[in-house]
């Protein structure tokens, strides 16, 4: 009943809280770009962009049934902190639920976002760093893609171990989210 309470709710008061922390963290470095990551502003990009006019979006697309099953993995992971035996349905179906409306969301917001393919950003992450400087109209400097480039190599793939999950993990099916998820935005569900 949280997560329906918390979408119900007037995002913008504590996305001002959370703007006006971006600056006092920004403050020291003001020629420097913020970069946020995190899929839990996607059902409030308005609300973003009327906050932060400035910001430039970008929206990783991936298999909704891979996002949601690892959404659900990490929301089990973090029940298990404070429960012995989280409720792997309810989590399964609460994930669901939430993403299709933050996916809802995004796809009515009128805020201009460059799309990457998740396939493009792990096969090629330098040219797709590239690419999403160019739509976003950022320079792109020979030092800046050295830096880029040196980051790539830090952070090699699978350097943490596998993340193993499954839909079924958490009573679902991949072609459940994907239906779901085409209704909630207005689509086809995707291959």
């Amino acid at each position: 009943t949280y997560v329906d309470w918390l979408l119900a709710q007037d995002a913008t008061g504590p996305y001002r809280c959370f703007v006006d922390l971006l600056r006092w963290i920004a403050a020291p470095t003001p020629d420097l770009r913020l970069v946020l990551k995190t899929p839990n502003h996607l059902g409030y990009l308005d609300v973003l962009q009327a906050l932060l006019p400035h910001a430039i979006f970008v929206r990783t697309h991936r298999d909704p049934a891979r996002c949601v099953a690892s959404y659900a993995s990490l929301s089990a992971t973090m029940h298990g902190v404070a429960v012995r035996r989280p409720d792997r349905a309810m989590i399964g179906a609460t994930s669901l639920r939430l993403w299709c409306r933050h996916a809802g969301r995004a796809a009515r917001s009128r805020v201009r976002v460059v799309d990457v393919a998740y396939e493009e950003l792990v096969g090629d992450p330098l040219a797709t760093v590239t690419r999403v400087h160019a739509e976003a109209g950022l320079p792109f400097s020979q030092a800046t893609r050295g830096a880029v480039a040196a980051e790539i190599d830090r952070r090699p793939a699978g350097r943490h171990g596998a993340h193993v999950y499954a839909a079924e993990d958490y009573a679902l099916t991949d072609e459940l989210i994907r239906r779901r998820y085409a209704r909630a935005v207005g689509g086809e569900p995707p291959r």
